[in-house]
């Protein structure tokens, strides 16, 4: 049996054959909208019912998620955020987190500006199927986010407003898409904590093989 696909091969179990994770193709901004002074913009993390923003997409090619891109300012000094892709349920964020990454508060201003968020994980999205990236964090009513939006400026998808794990609405006014970048590809192949074949036969094929004993040759 074999392990491959681009990405990574990781955990703690054993291949009875050879494992491969192969590099994915050239980093690309498969999903964007907004450019330019948003003409609208929505304020989450000052309440309850707005602590979280999310907005759905749709990749136009499966591959890797890379990272994502946000539009964002602050008021005052907000807690970090927790951004993650999700899976869809019923129109809404689901619960299913696919992928996260950590957005450190220092890194977004008073004024507007596209903040980088790297994910620590690169699941393979899939063409045309629905997911939403969701901002979460924490409520206070005097520090808190706006990222800039437009009113149907995005035709994959829509934003809501609500709490992960929560209930979610429609932004007010209705229809709006929040300004982001999401990348797909980029990422070199890895192998790492796995144990690979048995009795010298079975081979890792990777740019970069850790933490693994395997039982044949090391390509990396």
């Amino acid at each position: 049996t074999s392990s491959g696909g681009s990405g990574t091969v990781t955990g703690s179990g054993t291949i009875t054959g050879a494992a491969l994770a192969a590099n994915s193709g050239a980093m690309t901004a498969d999903q964007t909208n907004g450019s330019g002074v948003p003409s609208s913009g929505v304020v989450f993390g000052n309440a309850n019912g707005t602590q979280d923003f999310a907005q759905s997409f749709q990749i136009s090619t499966t591959g890797v998620v890379n990272k994502v891109e946000l539009y964002l300012k602050k008021v005052s000094t907000p807690s970090n955020l927790n951004v993650r892709i999700v899976s869809n349920s019923g129109g809404n964020p689901g619960t299913t987190t696919l992928a996260s990454g950590t957005l450190s508060s220092s890194l977004v201003s008073v004024n507007y500006g596209w903040v980088s968020v790297p994910f620590s994980s690169n699941p393979e999205l899939t063409a045309g199927t629905t997911y939403w990236i969701v901002i979460d964090g924490t409520t206070n009513s005097s520090r808190y986010y706006e990222i800039g939006a437009n009113n149907n400026g995005y035709s994959n998808g829509t934003s809501k407003i609500g709490q992960y794990a929560g209930a979610w609405n429609n932004t007010s006014p209705t229809g709006l898409d929040g300004f982001f970048k999401l990348y797909l590809g980029g990422l070199t192949g890895l192998i790492n904590g796995i144990t690979i074949g048995s009795n010298g036969v079975g081979n890792a094929y990777a740019h970069t093989v850790n933490n693994s004993t395997i039982a044949g040759t090391n390509y990396c």
